[in-house]
């Protein structure tokens, strides 16, 4: 998929669980999906392209949740907006996601 219709398509999945007004780990684990989704898709842009997506999508989303009057809607754009954060601060590899879970459960296993 070509950038734009990433933008297009991801944008619509995060307005989709912002109008479900579902509970928190369902949201929360329907937003994780779309995320992990992202990254895998988007990671095939480069790394450029693939940040500069990254940091539409986040302008897109923040203008939405400055604007919006319903707080639920406001809570899923604003951690959509966190979830790309980090994608863009990983690099956009999957292998350094892949990573970051390898560190997370060796760390709970050395506590």
């Amino acid at each position: 998929m070509r950038a734009r219709e990433l933008f297009s398509n991801y944008r619509q999945r995060v307005e989709a669980v912002a109008a479900e007004q579902t509970s928190l780990p369902a949201r929360s684990a329907a937003l994780s999906e779309i995320l992990r989704q992202f990254e895998r898709e988007v990671s095939a842009l480069g790394t450029a392209s693939a940040r500069l997506l990254c940091e539409e999508l986040c302008d897109q989303l923040e203008h939405e949740a400055l604007n919006t009057t319903s707080k639920y809607r406001r809570d899923v754009l604003m951690r959509t907006i966190k979830g790309l954060e980090e994608i863009s601060e990983r690099g956009l590899r999957p292998e350094s996601a892949c990573r970051r879970t390898e560190e997370r459960s060796t760390e709970g296993s050395s506590r």
